[in-house]
C-alpha cells in the first residue's frame, strides 16, 4: 500500500512540476514536494496551504515532516 501510495504522490508532484518548474536536485519525493512549492510561490507569489486528512498523515510524517522542518 506504501509504494502504491509514493507512486501516487509522485505522480500529481510531477504534474504540478510541469506546470511551475522542475527542480532538477530534488531527487526524493519530500524534497520534490518543497521545492514544487517554493516555485509555485516564486511564480504565482502565492503561499500555500497543504491539508492533509487523518487517512494521509502517516504517510506525511514519514516522507515529508524533516524536510518541510528545515525551512
Amino acid at each position: 500500500m506504501l509504494k502504491r501510495q509514493q507512486y501516487e504522490i509522485s505522480y500529481r508532484n510531477t504534474r504540478v512540476e510541469r506546470i511551475y518548474g522542475r527542480e532538477e536536485l530534488a531527487e526524493t519525493l519530500g524534497s520534490r514536494f518543497k521545492a514544487v512549492l517554493g516555485k509555485a510561490y516564486q511564480k504565482t507569489e502565492m503561499r500555500a496551504v497543504v491539508l492533509i486528512d487523518e487517512y494521509d498523515k502517516q504517510l506525511f510524517f514519514s516522507n515529508f515532516l524533516h524536510i518541510l522542518a528545515e525551512k
